[in-house]
């Protein structure tokens, strides 16, 4: 009977140990790259099928991100600028990048895309909380590949 409730007492001491956010979903840490920027911010890993996603989180301001070769399909398949909100091109990381803004049939989404450029390192940045994008380009242009 001992050796029963030790084994329970363990079990529960670990079960009850593992760090959880309110979404459910546990929180490590990101080991494909860095946004500087967002240091204090939380990281929350998602279920990926083909690439790795999750977000940043801090005080209601939520930047999603989809890193991988799958995540978008090339940075020059983006069309005419003039079909977005905002749209430009420019350099994050040594790598070729655009910010995008648009409207979508679920909200405004503003995008960052950043391309490595060997064909297999990607990472899209988003957000559907447009009330800063200052606070989004800056925290996205801080971004840095490991």
């Amino acid at each position: 009977m001992k050796k029963i409730v030790g084994i329970l007492l363990m079990t529960m001491t670990l079960f009850f140990s593992c760090k959880k956010n309110d979404e459910n979903n546990t929180v490590h840490v990101n080991d494909k790259f860095e946004l500087h920027e967002a240091k204090d911010w939380t990281l929350i890993n998602e279920q990926g099928i083909d690439t790795y996603v999750g977000f940043y989180l801090k005080d209601g301001y939520r930047i999603d991100f989809d890193f991988g070769f799958l995540s978008f399909r090339s940075i020059d398949d983006f069309g005419d600028p003039e079909d977005y909100l905002y749209y430009e091109e420019l350099v994050i990381d040594s790598c070729q990048a655009v910010i995008t803004k648009e409207q979508r049939s679920d909200g405004i989404r503003l995008s960052a895309y950043i391309d490595k450029g060997d064909d297999r390192t990607r990472n899209r940045l988003y957000t559907f909380n447009t009330s800063n994008d200052e606070l989004f380009k800056r925290i996205v242009k801080s971004h840095q590949f490991k």
